[in-house]
């Protein structure tokens, strides 16, 4: 018989929906890195938040991509209800490929054993993709299959010890969280 005790849980979190200029996201021709949150991406932003501290979900450190839209919708997470020791930037995390995203996690201290990472799409669909084990009649696996939307988050249990042997041991998706699914 096996005993897998889950020791690390990722929460994965898109940035909130982010502003695109009056023409939309085909027009634009800006800094992508400088784009920050539009009306509707505060909404959610904060509307997730406030799931977390009401279903007292909380976490060791939160880990947010250095771009505007990552780091606005870190600043609704940010609080002492969900964050026991804070959060930083990285600019690592203003990636959009999972190579990258494995890279970046496989470096984070083992004394943190519950985190939040926000970064962009597809990178995070693309690691659950890669590192769900338990895809087979999985609701919120079937909904994060086709739609990873801006500021859902999907909580990743894996009984692994150590950060940088995820590849090795996988994650089970526990929930998967989406603005929409928890609005009035």
């Amino acid at each position: 018989m096996y005993n897998f005790l889950m020791t690390k849980k990722l929460i994965l979190i898109r940035h909130a929906k982010s502003y695109w200029g009056k023409k939309g996201r085909f027009f634009f021709k800006g800094n992508d890195h400088d784009r920050p949150l539009n009306t509707r991406g505060k909404k959610n932003a904060e509307l997730m938040s406030k799931y977390f501290i009401r279903n007292q979900i909380s976490i060791d450190y939160i880990f947010s991509s250095s771009a505007k839209r990552a780091t606005e919708t870190l600043s609704y997470f940010n609080k002492k209800e969900i964050t026991k020791y804070g959060c930083n930037t990285y600019e690592e995390l203003y990636t959009f490929q999972l190579s990258d995203l494995i890279k970046f996690i496989k470096k984070i201290d083992n004394k943190y054993e519950n985190i939040i990472l926000i970064s962009h799409n597809p990178g995070i669909q693309d690691f659950c993709f890669e590192f769900v084990l338990n895809k087979q009649n999985n609701i919120f696996f079937n909904n994060l299959k086709t739609k990873f939307p801006t500021c859902a988050a999907a909580i990743l249990l894996s009984n692994t010890k150590e950060w940088d042997s995820i590849d090795k041991k996988g994650f089970n998706l526990k929930d998967f969280i989406i603005p929409k699914s928890i609005s009035d």
